[in-house]
């Protein structure tokens, strides 16, 4: 599938959705002594390895928003959670515009609710639909 380099709209998009599937303690990941565009955290779905209580080694969190797996992987996610009506289509190119082309990621949620989002590439179109759906959730 598509992987497309990790910009800093990327990484701001990823720490949202991360965050609101429960991952804790987000951060840059640190190379060289150095912050990178890359994100790590503790998972909502990591399992206490260590021998300490409580205590959690962090994950590195996925390029939701650049990364097509990683995409698929919120949509099953999506699913488990109940929204089974969800959808991704290529929407065709506008003369007048000037993006190469359009996605749309439409959910309906099990209450009946729906939401569309659109971007310019598939991946970032699940992370807003996401983002959009869960909101209204924790609002509802």
């Amino acid at each position: 599938m598509s992987r497309i380099p990790l910009s800093t709209e990327d990484r701001d998009l990823n720490k949202k959705v991360a965050s609101a599937l429960g991952w804790k303690e987000l951060n840059a990941l640190r190379i060289h002594s150095k912050n990178s565009l890359l994100l790590e955290g503790i998972s909502p779905k990591s399992r206490d390895r260590s021998s300490v209580p409580g205590l959690r080694a962090k994950n590195h969190v996925p390029n939701f928003a650049g990364d097509m797996n990683a995409a698929l992987e919120l949509i099953a996610d999506l699913r488990e959670r109940g929204y089974h009506g969800v959808s991704l289509s290529r929407l065709p190119k506008r003369k007048s515009d000037k993006a190469k082309e359009h996605w749309e990621c439409f959910l309906e949620d099990p209450m009946g609710r729906r939401v569309a989002e659109y971007a310019d590439t598939p991946a970032r179109a699940v992370c807003l639909a996401l983002l959009n759906v869960l909101a209204s959730a924790k609002g509802a």
